[in-house]
């Protein structure tokens, strides 16, 4: 296939169907999002609050910090307060993983990116040996808060029909696997 500005020269009546159809489709369905985001976006968002908290916080995400004591950590929380999704110049940057089989209806795959903004708690609990008694002795359980900054990809399906796109689920990916709080000491004072 050869491109010429905006003709496309194809050896084959089939090639140039398959162009025409994935571009097509392609055009519609990216747009179809962009022009309906604002009704589906809360949607959207929740759904990333959800995977987030789902992945880290009951996930296999683990809490790291740096302390004199011995700890142990669980993450108990990650709420996320912002997103913002990523655009190509005044418009939403959407890119279609997937269109219907039908081509015009049914549920479709799309691929967002945003950047978030989160934050997420975790309970450290210390404990230092007593070279005396030989023991282990717990100096309690400590609430450490970390705020994050990540750009994550979001697959969305939607389901396109009469002239209405409804969400349906949304994955998301690029979130990290171990949490860093910095340097963690048991605070006293609270």
């Amino acid at each position: 296939m050869k491109i010429t500005g905006r003709l496309k020269v194809v050896n084959s009546i089939s090639e140039a169907l398959d162009v025409f159809q994935e571009f097509n489709s392609r055009e519609f369905y990216t747009n179809l999002v962009r022009n309906q985001w604002q009704n589906v976006c809360n949607e959207v968002e929740s759904a990333i609050g959800q995977a987030v908290f789902s992945e880290i916080a009951e996930g296999s995400a683990e809490a790291e910090g740096s302390s004199y004591l011995h700890f142990e950590a669980e993450i108990e929380e990650a709420v996320v307060e912002e997103v913002d999704f990523i655009k190509n110049g005044a418009d939403l940057d959407v890119n279609l993983i997937e269109a219907p089989k039908s081509n015009f209806g049914g549920d479709f795959y799309i691929s967002v990116m945003a950047n978030i903004k989160y934050t997420v708690s975790a309970v450290f609990s210390f404990n230092v040996y007593d070279s005396v008694d030989k023991d282990v002795i717990s100096l309690g359980g400590f609430l450490e808060e970390v705020e994050l900054n990540d750009e994550v990809e979001v697959v969305v399906c939607f389901n396109y029909e009469d002239d209405l796109l409804v969400f349906c689920n949304a994955e998301v990916s690029g979130l990290p696997r171990s949490i860093y709080f910095g340097d963690v000491d048991p605070n006293y004072h609270e």
